[in-house]
């Protein structure tokens, strides 16, 4: 019986339109002969497992629209080598080409390509799967590193294109939500209205779990506020926050809980880095974070998150293949966006004081609920 073949790259992506003197380069530096092997192995060189391994595309200049990486493969083993399946989860991703089976001590190159108008400025990682009939390592991810360049020009197209999307995608949401908070019911021809405006006058069980707090534990008031890191009216509600804790010293803990808006893509980055942060160094980096976002809201690109990022010392390669992931992002976000479904949190900001949704968001608000809250402690 033929010995599944290794599936063994020998050589970093290639940005296309790259020399051959700068092919061999990679060839040389990465393509080490193993010989004939006694089952089905997955490695880069000789030591590195695939999953580690991040290819520098570098600079992606103005002109080019496509992203071509092209990924040389070389069969040490004694059976064919059978790509199966090439996918990604970035929408940026396009498809891929080349060689899909590789005979015995041969070698051959398949191409993956994105979308560039689909990713942002900046420094971007990406990531694709690779399935092949190497049944000890049947998938791989194979991650690249490039640096997205566009002109002042170019960016401010695609900056208004993003703001007319965002503002089409709020529109329908608002649309959705008015249809929600105001349904009709057609009663033997005579359209009646359902009142929709009754304040929530639930006591929600909002769990704390392991979410970010701010104050102390023992505090006779509980705020928890449902946040997108994108959303200006969030960003408005911040300033009054602080003021809460500053009028009520010692009595006030503040609860972080994710809730990005779908139509808002920027803010997927933002609280996927923020929580990262939390699980990899704790409840104070959160906060330094989350005010370092805060002091400066419109910059939430992911340069600039990264720039946070190596500040805090967290582990930027780490972070890189989170961001990569969009699977990965939803199941971070997914305790928080569970929870809000439990407690009708449709929009943002959403408040919550010892469980109860605060209607109105105005200072006087604020004080009216803390201070009745207070007199029913005592």
């Amino acid at each position: 019986m033929k010995k599944v073949a290794l599936f063994y790259f020998i050589a970093a992506c290639i940005l296309c339109g790259c020399n051959h003197n700068k092919k061999t380069e990679y060839i040389q530096q990465y393509g080490m002969a193993v010989g004939y092997v006694q089952g089905p192995f997955f490695y880069y060189g000789q030591t590195k497992p695939a999953e580690s391994r991040h290819f520098d595309l570098g600079d992606i200049p103005p002109e080019m629209r496509k992203i071509k990486a092209a990924i040389p493969i070389s069969n040490p083993g004694r059976g064919t080598l059978i790509i199966e399946k090439v996918d990604s989860p970035c929408v940026c991703f396009t498809g891929w080409d080349g060689d899909k089976e590789i005979g015995p001590q041969q070698k051959g190159v398949f191409n993956v390509y994105f979308d560039k108008d689909k990713i942002e400025s900046g420094h971007v990682t990406r990531f694709v799967r690779i399935n092949t009939n190497d049944s000890s390592n049947n998938e791989v991810k194979i991650f690249f590193d490039f640096n997205v360049v566009r002109s002042q020009e170019e960016e401010d197209i695609r900056s208004l294109q993003n703001e007319v999307q965002r503002i089409k995608s709020e529109l329908h949401s608002l649309r959705k939500e008015i249809r929600q908070l105001s349904p009709a019911r057609n009663t033997g021809g005579n359209r009646e209205s359902i009142p929709s405006n009754r304040p929530d006058m639930n006591v929600y069980d909002v769990n704390i779990g392991t979410s970010p707090t701010l104050g102390p534990d023992n505090a006779s008031v509980t705020i928890v506020e449902f946040f997108d890191f994108q959303c200006p009216f969030c960003v408005k509600e911040y300033p009054k926050i602080k003021q809460v804790m500053a009028e009520y010293p010692g009595k006030i803990r503040i609860v972080f809980k994710h809730f990005p808006l779908d139509f808002h893509k920027q803010a997927f980055a933002v609280h996927a880095v923020t929580e990262f942060a939390l699980r990899q160094k704790g409840t104070d980096a959160f906060w330094k974070l989350h005010d370092m976002i805060m002091a400066d809201p419109e910059k939430i690109d992911t340069a600039t998150l990264r720039a946070y990022a190596q500040k805090l010392d967290l582990d930027t390669a780490e972070l890189d293949k989170l961001w990569a992931d969009e699977k990965s992002i939803a199941e971070l976000l997914r305790a928080d966006k569970e929870l809000a479904e439990k407690c009708n949190v449709r929009s943002t900001p959403t408040i919550f004081i010892n469980g109860r949704k605060l209607a109105g968001r105005s200072m006087d608000d604020y004080r009216s609920r803390i201070n009745e809250t207070l007199s029913q402690t005592k």
